[in-house]
């Protein structure tokens, strides 16, 4: 088992206080003018040891970076290269958006966060706390002198009511990092996926920031771990200080959900067969029952005890559904035990949340008031943005020719057809005997508002960055 500080990860990496019902999440420019690490050096952030006696915290503050804003705190921009190249680009950038799928109307252009050539974003600060009033507070005492780069965005959870925008039951699959101290919750996966400095599933350390090693360093007495971390061999003479070690890469995305256009989609498409038609779509019914399990009525209790193998012609659960293009299992290859290996080489640790009130059942279409729009604040954690995040975003979700099919892509979160595009169209296949069903020019019911490539470091790393002031331009 891994020998993981985990009083020097971030808390928001451990859990992502799911017990907290309440976020927000500020997207900050640090003007010209402004002592950033004045700032830095006040923020109480949240350790992971804090997270495990959960029932005693009531709030909670995490932060992340940009490649822009390590700069603008001093990070020397000749050593920007040892972060991942994503990173450094940054979501807006054209051949990520290609990757991801981001055309249209999730075009950058039309982005409200993130969006390329206007004002950057140099940090998101994280806040979590059980009430409202509580997260007022915490803005009130931590948001002097900055910026925003974006609007505020708020979220919410319920831990009564865990079902997403479209009515399903979410966050059942959820890996669990090796050396975890939180009870197991899905398959467990090596540390170095999710956490810097550790081993990945490949067995090797992945590729994690560095600096040179400088007195600077040491007088930040909690960066000496940092110095002597596990550090893969860069055969160089010099000794470098291991910047990344217990810090990870962090993905965000604004994903509007357009509920009145899935309802709508489903009652005209599912022969009066409603539930059993949008479970179709998922992959899983309204209640987190998978189909694979259950095909053909909901028990109504959720399960992440199951695979694929002995569903491969997808009679079960259609092979194009949801969940099974964002999680494959045993079925990417006709060994289970390796095809378990390869999937645990593309996870991700999801801490998204909703935003925006329900659509009641019966209502009518309102998606296009921007005071009523509701979806998903997406967000995952892990060490290689381009072999996990962006991995499953082209080529399991994205891609028309996924497990043998020929023109279909993810029909929940794809990048489907919208009005007035010019790409063609895309389908959703639900296998069946004697014939399988084929519905056509599905349209698209989730839209990119905006986001951005995150570093979430250590809060030893936290540490040294607020002890730059006198070395900005490094």
């Amino acid at each position: 088992m891994n020998n993981i500080s985990w009083d020097d990860v971030q808390g928001f990496l451990l859990s992502g206080f799911g017990h907290l019902d309440h976020s927000r999440f500020l997207f900050v420019h640090f003007p010209p003018d402004f002592d950033a690490q004045a700032w830095l050096e006040t923020l109480p952030i949240t350790n992971a040891v804090q997270t495990i006696n959960r029932e005693e915290l009531t709030e909670a503050i995490n932060i992340a970076f940009t490649s822009e804003g390590l700069t603008a705190l001093g990070y020397p921009s000749s050593e920007r290269e040892k972060f991942a190249l994503e990173f450094v680009a940054g979501m807006g950038d054209y051949e990520r958006a290609r990757r991801l799928g981001d055309s249209g109307l999730s075009d950058p252009q039309r982005w409200e966060i993130g969006k390329p050539k206007t004002l950057p974003i140099h940090a998101l600060l994280i806040l979590k706390a059980s009430s409202v009033p509580q997260l007022d507070k915490l803005t009130e005492d931590y948001s002097k002198g900055w910026k925003l780069a974006a609007p505020a965005q708020d979220g919410w959870t319920s831990k009564d009511d865990q079902r997403e925008h479209f009515g399903f039951v979410d966050g059942i699959s959820q890996p669990t990092i090796e050396g975890s101290p939180l009870p197991p919750r899905g398959d467990i996966v090596p540390t170095g996926e999710f956490i810097l400095g550790y081993k990945n599933a490949y067995g090797m350390f992945p590729s994690t920031p560095t600096l040179p090693h400088n007195p600077l360093h040491d007088e930040v007495a909690s960066v000496a771990r940092v110095v002597t971390s596990a550090l893969p061999d860069t055969g160089e003479d010099s000794p470098r200080m291991n910047f990344g070690h217990n810090g990870t890469y962090l993905v965000f995305r604004k994903l509007a959900q357009d509920v009145w256009l899935f309802r709508d989609f489903v009652a005209r498409n599912a022969q009066g067969k409603d539930d059993a038609f949008a479970a179709k779509l998922v992959g899983r019914w309204q209640s987190g029952a998978p189909l694979a399990l259950y095909p053909d009525t909901d028990p109504r209790r959720a399960s992440n005890d199951f695979g694929y193998q002995q569903d491969r012609d997808g009679l079960k659960c259609p092979i194009g559904a949801h969940v099974r293009r964002a999680n494959p299992r045993d079925d990417l290859e006709h060994n289970p035990e390796r095809s378990l290996d390869s999937v645990k080489r593309h996870r991700i640790l999801r801490r998204g949340v909703l935003y925006g009130n329900r659509l009641p059942e019966g209502s009518d279409d309102d998606s296009h008031d921007p005071l009523k729009e509701r979806g998903l604040l997406f967000i995952c954690l892990n060490t290689n943005i381009r072999r996990q995040f962006e991995f499953i975003q082209q080529t399991w979700l994205n891609s028309s020719k996924f497990g043998g099919l020929r023109n279909d892509r993810d029909p929940i979160a794809g990048n489907n057809l919208q009005p007035g595009e010019p790409q063609g169209r895309y389908d959703i296949t639900i296998q069946a005997s004697p014939a399988r069903q084929r519905k056509v020019e599905l349209p698209r019911f989730v839209t990119m508002r905006g986001g951005g490539y995150f570093f979430l470091p250590s809060i030893s790393a936290v540490h040294f960055l607020a002890r730059l002031r006198n070395s900005k331009g490094s």
